[in-house]
């Protein structure tokens, strides 16, 4: 699956169809050469931070009006989750009421980045070239989803305006084009100094279409209305 594509903003509810909210970010962790998408994050900080220094400002002003909660955010494990739909992430029915469950990230050795943050970060290829990330590719979580490589390309549109709902299908957004390249993750590719770098020339990467297949999750018979 490609994250932007399949994950990100699907809806997130429980198996008696409480909705939990939504998929705002995950993070990506990478350690011992391996990556691999786990948690899943939600709620109305994950979508501010987005926002730059108009969510910092968001913020602050919040509690002033009486909502507390714009700093918060909460994790959902890849256990806890029953089964990945299109267009939607179930949980176990416990899991319907997020608020008794502990909150901030439990960092873990490795390096480890917000999607979100992932997508900004240029890619530089042994010349010095920079090009962007146009999404993320992942199997399907088993039990994690691990991450294939990445889709780049030369001069990709900003695609996170805010608050992210990016289909990263969509050429109108930046997304996939005919010479969008694939760049497959290996520990030869590493991520310091704020960017992505590249081990090979970006020419000599191979096309998307010759990417391994990007197999989205299941669509449900009959999805829950949103």
């Amino acid at each position: 699956m490609d994250v932007g594509r399949d994950l990100i903003d699907h809806r997130i509810v429980d198996l008696d169809g409480h909705d939990v909210g939504r998929v705002d970010d995950v993070w990506i962790h990478v350690a011992d050469g391996a990556a691999v998408v786990s948690p899943i994050v939600t709620g109305t900080g994950a979508l501010l931070r987005q926002l730059g220094a108009v969510g910092d400002r968001i913020q602050r002003l919040a509690p002033h009006v009486g909502f507390r909660h714009a700093d918060r955010w909460r994790e959902i494990v890849w256990d806890d989750v029953q089964v990945l739909q299109r267009p939607q992430v179930v949980l176990e029915p416990r899991l319907h009421d997020l608020a008794g469950r502990p909150e901030g990230h439990r960092p873990r050795p490795g390096v480890e980045l917000l999607y979100t943050d992932l997508i900004r970060l240029p890619v530089r290829d042994p010349s010095g070239r920079r090009m962007g990330v146009v999404d993320v590719r992942t199997t399907l979580p088993d039990p994690e989803p691990a991450v294939l490589g990445f889709l780049i390309a030369a001069h990709p549109l900003r695609r996170t305006l805010g608050l992210k709902r990016f289909d990263s299908t969509s050429q109108r957004f930046g997304g996939t084009r005919h010479h969008t390249r694939y760049l497959a993750w290996s520990p030869d590719v590493q991520i310091s100094d704020g960017a992505i770098l590249c081990p090979v020339p970006f020419t000599g990467l191979p096309l998307h279409s010759a990417a391994p297949p990007s197999a989205p999750p299941p669509m449900p018979d009959q999805p829950d209305a949103p």
